[in-house]
Formats: C-alpha cells, structure tokens, sequence
C-alpha cells in the first residue's frame, strides 16, 4: 500500500514539473508576442502621429505669418495655401477602415 502511494505521488510530481515548465513556456512566450506586436503597433502608428503633428503646427505657422505679412500677393498666397491645409488634412487610413491614431492604438490594445 504504501509503495503504490509513493509512486501515486511520484507521478505527481512529474506532472506538476510539466506543468510547470510548460506553463512557465506558455507565459513567456505570451510575453513575447505581447511586446512584439506592442512594438510593430508603435513603429506603425508614431509616424502617423507625428505627421499629422507636423500638419497642424504648419497650419498654425502659416496663419501666423498671414497676420505678420503686408504685402498682399504673399498674403493671399498664404490664404490659398492655408486653405489647402485645412481643407486636405493627412489622414493615414488603410483601405478607409479606421484612421491610425494614438487613440486607435490604446483601442487596439485594450482588446
């Protein structure tokens, strides 16, 4: 009796240490896949954000120079251009799905 209880608890032990070691695999490479593609959804999205950045401090620079300027001609070349960029904003949206913005990102994410 005792003898088939050693061995009940033999077996035990060898599964709990396959479990483990398999869960221990599991967990880092969950890990793994976790901070890869956190990683390509960075590298994919920071770009998007910081051209339209760029955008919109273009957009306030020319309106500041359209009130700075005098002469007229330039000025009114400034409006036309101003109006371009109002009016044609970069949006970085793959096939019109969803636009890639730091707000898709947290989204995404958050799943």
């Amino acid at each position: 009796m005792q003898q088939n209880d050693i061995i009940l608890n033999h077996d035990a032990a060898l599964c709990n240490e396959k479990w483990t070691y398999e869960a221990f695999i599991h967990i880092g490479l969950t890990t793994l896949w976790f901070f890869y593609k956190g990683a390509c959804l960075i590298t994919l999205i920071e770009p998007c954000h910081e051209t339209t950045q760029q955008f919109q401090k273009v957009q306030v620079l020319v309106s500041h120079l359209m009130c700075a300027s005098t002469e007229k001609n330039f000025k009114d070349e400034l409006s036309r251009y101003y109006e371009q960029c109002t009016n044609n904003v970069p949006t970085f949206s793959p096939l019109g799905i969803c636009d890639l913005t730091r707000k898709f990102m947290v989204q995404v994410s958050s799943l």
